[in-house]
C-alpha cells in the first residue's frame, strides 16, 4: 500500500477534476452554438484559451483525444490537432494543470511517441532539477 506523499502523491482524500478538451464540445452539434468558437479550433489561440478558463476554474487535469486523421461523413466532417502537439502547446500556456494526451500506437511506434512527449512536455533539465530541491 502506498502511502500519501510518497512518490509525490497527496493525500488520497484530495478530490481531482478533470475535462476532457474535445473540440467544442462532446455532442456532435456543439458546434453549432452561437459561442462554440468552432472556426476557430484550427487555431492555437483557441487551445491556450481554453486551457487558461480550465486553470482559472480550478482544474486539475486535462485530457486531449486524439484521431488518426480527419472523418467525413456526408455533410459532416470532422477533425482535430494531434493531441501530443497540443499539449506541447499548452504546457506553456499553463503550469498547474497536467496535460494527458491521447496517442494512437497502431501507426507510430510507442519510443517515436515517447521521444516526442519527453522533448515537447518535459521542461529542460536544469528546470527539472530546479524543481526537485
Amino acid at each position: 500500500m502506498l502511502s500519501p506523499g510518497r512518490f509525490g502523491m497527496s493525500d488520497s482524500s484530495q478530490f481531482l477534476l478533470a475535462l476532457e478538451f474535445a473540440g467544442t464540445g462532446a455532442h456532435p452539434s456543439s458546434w453549432r452554438r452561437d459561442d462554440s468558437r468552432a472556426e476557430d479550433l484550427f487555431a492555437a489561440r483557441y487551445w491556450v484559451d481554453l486551457v487558461g478558463s480550465a486553470d482559472r476554474a480550478g482544474v486539475d487535469l486535462a485530457f486531449l483525444p486524439d484521431d488518426f486523421g480527419v472523418a467525413s461523413t456526408g455533410r459532416e466532417v470532422r477533425g482535430r490537432f494531434e493531441a501530443v502537439g497540443i499539449a506541447a502547446r499548452l504546457s506553456a500556456a499553463t503550469s498547474r494543470i497536467g496535460l494527458v494526451p491521447t496517442a494512437t500506437v497502431t501507426h507510430t511506434e510507442p519510443f517515436h511517441l515517447a521521444k516526442r512527449s519527453r522533448r515537447s512536455i518535459t521542461p529542460p533539465r536544469a528546470e527539472r532539477y530546479g524543481r526537485s530541491r
